[in-house]
């Protein structure tokens, strides 16, 4: 139990992590007038609402809103935020989030891949933006 226990905290830790590097050529790219609004259209408010806003909002209790608040998302810019937005995508494309232990106990909250593939569209738009400067 004890090994497992390590085993997850480990890898929460380095995901965690993760979520925060940016290469920095690519950090060097991104655009540097944050006047661009970050909008999340309501085709990505349905999903987040239907699987992800439960652990990963301001209220929650736990580690997940640590990793990711998607009631502070909207205020972020720069680095930051497409830190969050590479985490979310590779969360998202390796089904890890919603986590299994959470989908024993929640099944309805599953991604399909259509919701999937709604996340990851609007994660690229909102990262062109970023990076175009449009």
């Amino acid at each position: 139990m004890k090994k497992l226990f390590l085993g997850l905290t480990i890898i929460i830790s380095a995901g965690i992590l993760s979520a925060f590097y940016i290469p920095e050529k690519q950090s060097q790219n991104i655009k540097k007038d944050s006047s661009t609004s970050f909008v999340m259209p309501d085709s990505v408010k349905v999903v987040v609402d239907q699987s992800c806003y439960m652990c990963h909002n301001s209220n929650a209790r736990g580690d997940a809103k640590d990793a990711l608040n998607f009631d502070k998302l909207s205020s972020m810019k720069g680095p930051a935020l497409v830190a969050h937005l590479q985490n979310i995508e590779k969360m998202v494309k390796h089904s890890w989030m919603p986590p299994r232990r959470f989908l024993s106990d929640h099944p309805e909250k599953a991604l399909t891949e259509k919701q999937k593939q709604v996340l990851l569209d609007w994660v690229n738009a909102e990262n062109n933006k970023l990076f175009s400067g449009n």
